[in-house]
C-alpha cells in the first residue's frame, strides 16, 4: 500500500496563480496539498487553520519569488521551521524558485527546485522529490548500509577518494574523505575531512561527540570534522557545541537526522537507491 504525503503549500499573495498551477500538478499526482484561498471554508479563522494545517502537514512546500521573499510573514515561517521544535518533528521544508530572484545565502541549505525555466520540469522534480521522502526511514537501515547512505550523499554533493579510517588508540573515526575547494585567490586546494557515523536511534550525547573530537585532536595536520548520526542530539550535547564555537575555531560540522533528511531531499536520486517505491507503485 502506497504511502501518503501531505503538503502545505506556503506562497505571497502575488503569486496565487502560480500556487493554483502547483496545487492541481500535486493533487494529479496524488499529493494531498493545502491552498488557504482554496481550502477556507466561510467563517474559518485564517491564522488558525493555517496553524492547523501546519501542524498536521508533512511537508512545507515554500515558492520563492521577490514578493515572497519581501513578505515578513512567510520569512518569519521560514524562521520557525528552523527552530528545534521544528526540527524534533522533523518537518522539511522545500523551496521551489516560481520567478527569477536572489536567493537569500541562509536558504540554501534546503532543498531549493528551480521552475523558472520550465515549469513542467520542476514539477517532475518535485513530484520525484514527494514521492521518495515518505519512504525515507533511516532507522530503517541497519549500520553498513546508513554508512554506504552517508557515503553516497557525500559523493552526490562533491566527496572523493574515501577510506576506511584506522583506528587510533582508544578512539577512532569511519572514513577518510578529500574535498576540492577553491582559495581567496582561485587556486584548487584538497581539504581533508575525517567523518564520524552513527546510525543508533538513541540521542547522541556529549561523550560520543568528545570521543571523536579526541579523535581529531591526535591529528597533527588540521583537518575538517563532520559528524553524522540518524538520531538527533540531546539539548546537552546541543548547547556544549555552541560553547565550543564560542570559544575555540572547531572545524566540526555536525548532521542529525533532519538534516541527512534535507540533503537526501536534494538528492532524490540518491534516497530513491536506499529508500526507492516498492515494485509498481507510481504514486505518492
Amino acid at each position: 500500500m502506497m504511502k501518503k504525503t501531505k503538503v502545505f503549500l506556503s506562497h505571497a499573495h502575488e503569486d496565487a496563480d502560480v500556487a493554483n498551477r502547483i496545487r492541481q500538478a500535486l493533487q494529479e499526482a496524488g499529493v494531498s496539498a493545502f491552498y488557504d484561498q482554496l481550502d477556507l471554508s466561510p467563517g474559518d479563522s485564517i491564522n488558525r487553520a493555517i496553524s492547523a494545517e501546519l501542524s498536521a502537514s508533512d511537508f512545507v512546500v515554500l515558492l520563492l519569488s521577490p514578493a515572497a521573499l519581501q513578505s515578513s510573514w512567510l520569512m518569519e515561517e521560514v524562521e520557525s521551521l528552523a527552530r528545534s521544535e521544528w526540527k524534533q518533528r522533523a518537518i522539511s521544508l522545500i523551496l521551489v524558485k516560481i520567478r527569477p530572484c536572489r536567493i537569500p545565502d541562509f536558504l540554501y541549505k534546503w532543498s531549493i527546485i528551480d521552475a523558472t525555466r520550465s515549469f513542467s520540469r520542476g514539477m517532475e522534480k518535485l513530484v520525484q522529490v514527494l514521492r521518495v521522502a515518505p519512504y525515507i526511514d533511516l532507522y530503517y537501515l541497519k549500520p553498513p548500509q546508513f554508512e554506504e547512505l552517508v557515503m553516497a550523499l557525500l559523493k552526490a554533493y562533491g566527496f572523493r577518494r574515501f577510506k576506511r579510517a584506522p583506528f587510533m588508540d582508544e578512539y577512532a573515526f569511519d572514513i577518510v574523505a578529500e574535498y576540492r575547494t577553491k582559495d581567496p585567490f582561485g587556486r584548487s586546494e584538497v581539504q581533508e575531512w575525517l567523518v564520524e557515523i552513527k546510525s543508533h536511534a538513541g540521542k547522541t550525547d556529549i561523550s560520543t561527540l568528545r570521543e571523536f573530537l579526541g579523535a581529531i585532536a591526535l591529528r597533527k595536520e588540521r583537518t575538517q570534522a563532520l559528524f553524522v548520526t540518524a538520531s538527533q542530539l540531546t539539548s546537552a550535547a546541543r548547547e556544549w557545541i555552541e560553547s565550543l564555537e564560542k570559544r575555540t575555531t572547531l572545524p566540526l560540522t555536525v548532521l542529525e537526522g533532519t538534516d541527512v533528511i534535507r540533503l537526501l531531499l536534494a538528492k532524490p536520486e540518491v534516497a530513491n537507491k536506499f529508500f526507492g517505491l516498492p515494485e509498481g507503485g507510481n504514486h505518492v
